[in-house]
């Protein structure tokens, strides 16, 4: 009786360990920190957000003066290799806004929300491949962008 309750209490304990593991993944995966994005508050510009996928690297930073509270968002987007395209999503209201950059060099956009605060991730793609997401962490997708790693921005 007694090793039975032992192993059973390891059991127990396993499946707890397990279950806290991936816990805390998934909560960096889906919710990351504030660090992550290029207006952390109203004032704070110039945080560096990237996506690193295979080698390749998409970049997109605020433009000076955009996190200020007033619902634009302007960044400018660009890619470590001519041969994939930046692109950043937004979500507002449901709906996945996306904003491409060029394969040739540095692109600006500008976002008009609804209020001063979004999740979004970054996307390179080559024509045909997609991968997706913030930092090291992306999903890659054929013929479309996927959202399911995301940051935060706020401020802006």
């Amino acid at each position: 009786m007694t090793q039975r309750t032992t192993k059973g209490k390891r059991f127990r304990a396993i499946v707890v360990i397990v279950a806290l593991v991936a816990s805390a993944t998934l909560g960096m995966v889906l919710l990351p920190g504030a660090a992550h994005a290029s207006c952390v508050a109203p004032g704070l510009d110039g945080v560096r957000t990237r996506l690193t996928a295979d080698g390749v690297v998409a970049f997109e930073m605020a433009v000076p003066g955009t996190c200020n509270a007033n619902t634009t968002y302007r960044t400018v987007l660009s890619s470590s290799s001519p041969d994939w395209r930046p692109s950043i999503w937004f979500l507002q209201s449901g709906l996945w806004f996306g904003f491409y950059g060029l394969y040739t060099g540095p692109f600006e956009i500008e976002y008009h929300d609804t209020d001063t605060a979004s999740w979004f991730h970054l996307c390179l793609d080559d024509g045909t491949t997609w991968k997706c997401g913030v930092n090291g962490l992306y999903t890659p997708s054929p013929g479309g962008p996927t959202h399911l790693i995301l940051a935060s921005s706020a401020g802006y």
